[in-house]
């Protein structure tokens, strides 16, 4: 029974509003029913839900429907002299940032994660894919492992610090910062605590110390990462590779763990990429589409705008629902369903238009390596029901534990 039938006391789409949902909740119900009943929905609290897929996309590609930032005025509300450096960070984020500003900035930050520079880390994520896979593999006929911490969170850590020279013994720190920063971005920053509001603060002083390091400055000399830092203003520079720090390793630690997951009950559809390991792409895209990393974003229209007969005034938040629109039954035959053979899968699980994800290359080549890594090494998955937690986030979709066994 959908946890809706046990809580009839409770506001029918209540469950939407951050903070609101319990642990292990299925989005999906919930979604269907608000996509086929109010696809643009004024909720109680204020805010505009948007569920269906030419909607969410049409907002996505409008101009005048600009990113904006929720941090700064949530922390407008509760400025603290400890943790003042928080505002002028994130106002400095490219995710809060619009043309023409958000279009020099975005440039720059592309040649760290496309072209050249995502071949050049195509060696590393393959060894360290080998590694992760190997280490987990050593035992007489299978084994198994807690695969959230023991696999899923340290390849694209391990990624990312590459990208961003962070040294081997501060890796550490970028779980705890992504922690707080995921919480954060879903129930606003002023519902933190001040322990999690002071990481943040420590996370703007680390990279605000580091591009200040003369040995960290003389090692990326050379690469684009060092472009980037002699180009733009310090603030912003350590800005934004705070935000490549968490971008670059939460959504994706999200998108392997819902895959693999999603295979573990699908025994049939493991067998047919073992013995059709080109499909992989089609895995890592149907995951993305199935159970989307990213299951809110929010926009502000500047000018009056009208969805599915709604007339919304101008400034007003719009909250497109990616995971409501990549399970839309009149873009998706049978939505529900994980079909690897999908054909013509245009989800928007990284968005679309000029905010599009920074970081998609990157994350397909993560997610199909390690992919293709365990199918090489691993005869059968399967996961433990009782080892089984999805996270308590209304915007992010994946799983804090996944207990995992497996055939060799």
């Amino acid at each position: 029974m959908n946890i809706l039938d046990h809580n009839p006391a409770a506001s029918e789409f209540g469950f939407l509003k951050a903070g609101e949902q319990p642990p292990d909740f299925d989005p999906y119900p919930l979604f269907h029913k608000l996509r086929s009943r109010h696809p643009v929905w004024h909720s109680d609290w204020g805010d505009w839900y948007v569920s269906d897929y030419d909607s969410v996309n049409a907002v996505l590609l409008n101009k005048n429907c600009t990113q904006s930032s929720p941090s700064e005025r949530d922390l407008q509300k509760r400025l603290n002299p400890g943790v003042a450096g928080i505002i002028p960070s994130f106002s400095n984020w490219l995710l809060f940032l619009d043309p023409p500003r958000h279009t020099l900035v975005r440039r720059m930050l592309m040649r760290l994660t496309r072209g050249l520079s995502l071949k050049g880390l195509r060696g590393l994520i393959e060894s360290v894919c080998d590694q992760l896979i190997t280490e987990q593999s050593v035992g007489q006929g299978g084994g198994s492992c807690e695969f959230v911490s023991q696999v899923a969170k340290r390849l694209p850590i391990s990624v990312i610090c590459k990208i961003l020279s962070i040294p081997e013994c501060d890796r550490h720190l970028i779980a705890q910062w992504s922690n707080s920063l995921k919480r954060g971005f879903d129930v606003g920053l002023n519902q933190l605590s001040h322990e999690e509001m002071s990481l943040l603060d420590d996370m703007h002083a680390y990279f605000l110390s580091i591009i200040e390091n003369r040995s960290w400055r003389h090692s990326i000399a050379q690469n684009e990462l060092g472009a980037y830092v002699e180009t733009f203003p310090k603030d912003e520079v350590a800005a934004n590779l705070a935000m490549l720090a968490f971008s670059g390793h939460e959504t994706t630690v999200h998108l392997l763990t819902n895959m693999f997951f999603i295979l573990s009950q699908n025994p049939g559809i493991w067998q047919q990429l073992k013995s059709s390991p080109h499909l992989t792409a089609n895995v890592v895209n149907e995951a993305l589409r199935h159970q989307s990393p990213v299951q809110k974003i929010c926009r502000t229209n500047t000018f009056p705008i009208e969805l599915e007969g709604k007339q919304i005034p101008e400034g007003e938040m719009l909250v497109l629902l990616l995971g409501a629109a990549n399970r839309d039954p009149r873009h998706f035959d049978d939505p529900d369903k994980f079909d690897p053979f999908r054909s013509d899968n245009k989800h928007i699980a990284f968005g679309v238009g000029v905010h599009r994800c920074l970081g998609d290359s990157l994350a397909l080549l993560e997610a199909n390596t390690l992919l293709s890594t365990a199918l090489r090494h691993w005869r059968t998955i399967d996961a433990d029901p009782a080892g089984v937690r999805w996270i308590s986030n209304s915007s992010f979709r994946g799983l804090d534990r996944l207990n995992i066994t497996w055939t060799v």
